[in-house]
């Protein structure tokens, strides 16, 4: 097959969802995981037989989901597009959904949209966690925001969503990103506030990143892991890559390193520790459609036109791609 290419591997991510769905419903919870419509429909359906509860960052998403079987959704970004609030409204008689907001207009589209069709739906509130991205400020903001949402027909307010992921990009004025337990300080100090005057606020849903502290706290009742940045495990196959990117070296300038056909945006995702087969390759950067590895061990042998296999689970499970791809059972 031509590279670049994606191998998933099929027993890997089922062996993945199934640990965590027994972890986190063991733990009194949801999983709802954070899953790409872009991603093959054998894959998602693998998912599905451990939960049916996703969460996705557009309705376009949920309805390809959908098809794999899933029934609720999470859907992580605001819905203000018409045509995406007539979908959304079309599938509420079939599915359920929680939609995250952080603007009152958001909650208003959405509640126009019910409205006019019969249905309901319930809200999140996303709140800044002061890494510059989306989210309504703690403190009178959000108060204010729960309180006209709270007065809106045909949607309720499900709670407080704690976006844990980094924004990714590196800046001189970027902030630091908020450890786990600062990140859930903030929402459960901002839960609070909401209730006290009062309004109804039940929960926090959080943890696209697995941890034990997400576990652990009482007020979050869904997780958001997906099966494919689940590291954590005592087993070898579960250690394993879920999802590879292949590609092929295409030049040799030198002993210490090669040139492979790997887009940069899937080599951005990579650690020292991606490649996986030869070992000892690293990557050094990336640029359009192709990326440099330093060479070291085994990889030294590398010769041009030579395959070699690099962990994309992180690029699977985050970003939407075109690239082709095969499914090992």
């Amino acid at each position: 097959m031509m590279t670049p290419y994606l191998r998933y591997r099929l027993k890997t991510i089922s062996e993945r969802s199934e640990a965590l769905q027994t972890r986190i419903n063991a733990a009194g919870k949801i999983w709802a995981p954070f899953l790409n419509g872009c991603l093959p429909l054998p894959v998602m359906r693998a998912v599905a037989s451990h939960t049916r509860h996703a969460s996705c960052a557009s309705i376009n998403d949920a309805k390809l989901l959908a098809v794999a079987g899933f029934q609720s959704f999470i859907v992580t970004r605001p819905v203000v597009d018409n045509d995406a609030l007539e979908l959304l409204a079309g599938m509420t008689s079939q599915h359920s959904f929680t939609v995250v907001v952080d603007h009152f207009r958001q909650a208003e589209l959405l509640s126009h949209a019910l409205v006019a069709i019969g249905a309901a739906t319930d809200v999140l509130l996303d709140v800044d966690l002061g890494q510059q991205t989306t989210g309504v400020r703690p403190g009178p903001d959000s108060i204010n925001l729960a309180a006209a949402i709270s007065q809106l027909p045909r949607v309720r307010l499900r709670g407080i969503f704690l976006d844990d992921r980094s924004p990714g990009t590196a800046s001189e004025n970027q902030a630091i990103d908020p450890s786990f337990a600062e990140s859930l300080a903030v929402a459960r100090h901002c839960r609070r506030m909401i209730e006290s005057h009062p309004i109804q606020c039940d929960e926090i849903i959080t943890a696209f990143e697995f941890s034990a502290e997400a576990l652990k706290a009482g007020e979050i009742t869904a997780v958001m892991t997906s099966p494919m940045r689940f590291m954590e495990s005592p087993t070898a196959s579960l250690k394993a890559s879920s999802v590879e990117l292949v590609c092929r070296v295409l030049s040799r300038p030198s002993l210490e390193w090669c040139i492979v056909d790997a887009p940069a945006r899937v080599a951005s995702t990579w650690n020292s520790q991606s490649c996986t087969q030869p070992k000892g390759a690293a990557m050094l950067h990336s640029r359009g459609d192709v990326a440099t590895l330093a060479l070291s061990g085994e990889s030294r042998d590398l010769r041009i036109g030579d395959e070699i296999s690099i962990s994309a689970d992180l690029f699977a499970a985050t970003e939407r791609h075109n690239l082709p791809f095969v499914i090992e059972a």
